[in-house]
């Protein structure tokens, strides 16, 4: 499987009413990065919250070229060089759920498909690790606490998609040397799964409890093969 790893920044949590400011994805086949800085249409949504947090500026933001809808067949493309079908293809973030429920709303809001199906929260890996081999109390499990919990190399510019891509890379990387196994963690897309169960009901006229059960025993089905 082609492993991927993302990092984006927002102007807030809410996806679809808050918008992605910066997206950087990292090839791990290749270890060719790409940066996208993006412009907004709604600043006066933006969380002061957020924008405080991620040391963002509103008014260099203004002055970007781009928007998401500008970019997403460039992101897709990049991902599409290796061939593979979205099946075949990772990504691991810190947090996952945050940037791919962001990415797959943006993503459907313009009509595309995000595509990658699976997907790693380096959290959960790194919460494992600590449980197992850490005699410790609660940690913190941000990123940059873990890279310095685990003594790990890195750069400190936190809070920007680039540099956290690699840091979060580094992490990933120190985690599967020590024994952590990605699959363990890896999960598919709820949209995916929600969007095959909308197309068993329709096609087969189910209830939507008997579409879940027939998805149930397809995938059971596909991992005996």
């Amino acid at each position: 499987m082609k492993k991927y790893v993302c990092d984006i920044e927002t102007n807030g949590l809410r996806p679809g009413y808050h918008e992605i400011t910066e997206i950087s994805i990292l090839r791990c086949e290749d270890m060719v990065q790409k940066v996208w800085l993006l412009n907004i249409k709604y600043p006066k949504r933006s969380s002061e919250q957020a924008i405080t947090k991620t040391g963002q500026d509103l008014y260099k933001i203004s002055k970007r070229k781009n928007y998401i809808e500008d970019v997403i067949l460039e992101i897709n493309s990049f991902i599409e060089e290796d061939g593979e079908c979205p099946d075949g293809r990772l990504m691991i973030a810190h947090s996952v759920g945050f940037d791919r429920n962001q990415i797959e709303t943006n993503w459907e809001l313009f009509k595309y498909s995000f595509p990658i199906s699976y997907f790693v929260d380096s959290k959960e890996m790194a919460r494992k690790y600590i449980k197992n081999n850490l005699k410790l109390g609660k940690q913190s499990i941000a990123l940059d606490r873990l890279l310095m919990l685990f003594d790990i190399p890195h750069e400190t510019n936190f809070h920007c998609a680039e540099v956290d891509v690699r840091n979060t890379f580094r992490l990933y990387k120190f985690l599967e040397k020590k024994g952590i196994k990605i699959s363990e963690f890896t999960k598919i897309s709820p949209k995916l799964i929600n969007d095959d169960i909308k197309k068993l009901k329709k096609k087969y006229e189910l209830t939507e409890k008997d579409a879940i059960d027939v998805l149930e025993e397809l995938n059971d089905f596909n991992e005996e093969l």
